[in-house]
């Protein structure tokens, strides 16, 4: 949790504070207590954004992406799941379990807009209620973030909306 270089300031300061005299041993507890709390959260707050890594349009484009998760409900893997691709001239087009569509998409830093969307009206009547949350879901994205194999979207509440793996 802790490098040896966090580890070590600890020990550098809590030397310090033996030379000064100025601390008695319940200030020195909560000094030490304090430095480690912080790092604590420091180490958590860097390891959360390793893993929610930003996007780049590189990462997103020509790519096709294949629905796994959608509010938090597993999807199942089907040969006509719903699915997405991002195309490095701002378009988006997909497949929602019965119907195509395409529209617009921006990207800036982790920021993604979807514009909404032009579909097919089929009707399905096996996928009609994931057709509605998935696409209902792409029109309220708002953060993207993930890694070459998976792409993450979440609402403006930092709260994850849906999962994608690359096809």
């Amino acid at each position: 949790m802790f490098s040896q270089n966090d580890l070590n300031f600890i020990y550098y300061i809590s030397e310090k504070m033996d030379k000064m005299k100025f601390y008695n041993s319940n200030n020195k507890v909560i000094v030490l207590l304090s430095m480690l709390t912080l790092l604590f959260f420091t180490a958590c707050q860097s390891t959360a954004n390793k893993r929610e890594k930003q996007f780049t349009l590189s990462d997103l484009v020509n790519n096709e992406w294949q629905l796994t998760s959608l509010n938090n409900q597993v999807i199942p893997l089907t040969k006509n799941g719903p699915e997405l691709t991002f195309s490095n001239d701002g378009k988006v087009v997909g497949f929602s379990g019965c119907n195509r569509f395409k529209g617009n998409f921006s990207l800036s830093k982790n920021t993604i807009t979807i514009s909404p969307l032009m579909m097919t009206r089929r009707f399905c009547a096996t996928t009609a209620e994931l057709e509605v949350a998935f696409t209902n879901m792409l029109e309220t994205a708002y953060f993207t973030y993930g890694d070459k194999k998976e792409l993450r979207l979440k609402n403006k509440q930092n709260q994850e909306l849906a999962k994608f793996s690359k096809k």
